[in-house]
């Protein structure tokens, strides 16, 4: 019952609606996915799980991270020899830390809408099969945003009502000049690309923990796919750094980090 009401209580203050919080009190749960609610619950016995900084880590995403990561590493090495044979030292450097920060990556979880909250409102990814699924996780909610540009790769103290046009006019503006789109990775893992002019228009606010991939001026074909295979690998790493898991297959959590 303990449980029960602590879920009801994080339906409340996340917004979900009252008939969700109804379902969870009246046992109602959806059907096929009670079993990945329980496990839920029993993470949620060590400590809270926000949205949306709770992720499943599905049996193949070690294994596809690490086959992912092979020829993005080797392509960046290709580059930062191009750079540094061109006389762009400063570019080479820049590259030569996202490398460092990718090589050394191992925490990975499976991008997706996977939270209690998804499961209950309905609004998860897909019907999962819980034999499909390693572990659950939950992180702390971080108080950092990450930018991967050409100034290297950086974190900024994460400030509420955080703005992107703000964040790109007071950090390097020099860098974003011949840019002509920014990609973000949202907490859950989400790849979106928003356009340098019309960010005025949308003014993207920014949550803790988002990653921000400035274009690096490379050519707009190695550009557009470094850009894009680096937006695929953050979307798989742990939305946070003081993150929990639970062996689904096992009991108990452990701290990951």
């Amino acid at each position: 019952m303990r449980r029960l009401l602590s879920l009801v209580g994080l339906c409340a203050a996340l917004g979900l609606s009252a008939a969700v919080a109804s379902a969870v009190e009246n046992h109602a749960l959806p059907t096929g996915q009670t079993t990945l609610l329980d496990k839920w619950f029993k993470l949620q016995d060590s400590g809270p799980v926000y949205a949306p900084y709770a992720f499943i880590e599905k049996n193949t995403v070690q294994a596809e991270q690490n086959a992912r990561k092979k020829p993005l590493l080797a392509s960046i090495d290709n580059l930062i020899w191009r750079l540094q044979a061109a006389g762009q030292g400063e570019l080479a450097t820049a590259l030569s830390q996202w490398r460092r920060h990718i090589a050394t990556a191992t925490r990975y979880r499976s991008p997706g809408h996977w939270g209690p909250t998804a499961l209950l409102s309905g609004t998860a990814d897909i019907d999962i099969d819980i034999d499909s699924v390693a572990a659950l996780g939950a992180c702390a909610i971080p108080n950092w945003i990450e930018i991967w540009s050409a100034a290297g790769v950086r974190r900024l103290l994460w400030q509420p009502h955080m703005r992107l046009v703000k964040v790109l006019a007071r950090n390097g503006a020099a860098n974003f000049v011949d840019t002509d789109s920014v990609t973000l990775v949202t907490p859950y893992g989400m790849v979106v690309r928003r356009a340098v002019g019309t960010l005025d228009q949308q003014d993207t606010q920014l949550l803790p923990g988002m990653r921000m991939v400035v274009p690096i001026p490379l050519g707009p074909q190695a550009s557009d796919w470094l850009v894009q295979s680096l937006g695929a690998f953050l979307s798989h790493l742990q939305p946070g750094d003081d993150c929990r898991l639970m062996q689904v297959h096992a009991t108990g959590s452990q701290r990951d980090g």
